[in-house]
């Protein structure tokens, strides 16, 4: 899946409907999501309450792209053709409790440099900044979006 929209700390993704995703969301509401920048290595981790809803909710047209299409496919009924109206298009809303991320402050060398002293030496390796936000702190983010 990718990200439809982020809105402050909270995240919108199109989903089929019938996808066994939204069958375990029935199930249990609560989700982490992850995503990695692989030439950087930052990270961010974000667990939440995922909300569905029906293919009639508005802002299905506002995230769709015809670049969804190829994820949903066109039956050949007129109707289950991959787009906004397509009874399948559903959307998947992860409301952040708490959210922690890692961001890199050296490039390659700096980071071998880092881990190779601190496995020599036994320190830490230092190679950037790992923070935490709160269930408060994504409230007063939530705040000034």
């Amino acid at each position: 899946m990718a990200v439809g929209k982020r809105s402050g700390p909270d995240i919108l993704f199109l989903a089929n409907a019938h996808s066994q995703k939204l069958s375990d969301l029935a199930q249990n509401k609560e989700v982490q999501i992850t995503f990695q920048d692989s030439k950087t290595q930052d990270w961010i981790s974000i667990s939440g309450t995922a909300t569905t809803t029906s293919n009639t909710d508005p802002r299905i047209k506002e995230i769709w792209s015809n670049g969804v299409k190829a994820w949903f496919g066109d039956l050949g009924d007129g109707k289950h053709d991959g787009s906004a109206e397509d009874p399948r298009m559903t959307l998947i809303e992860v409301k952040a409790k708490y959210a922690t991320y890692y961001l890199t402050k050296v490039g390659m060398l700096g980071y071998m440099k880092e881990v190779g002293t601190a496995a020599f030496t036994g320190k830490v390796a230092d190679t950037g900044y790992l923070r935490e936000l709160n269930e408060q702190d994504i409230e007063q983010a939530r705040r000034l979006e």
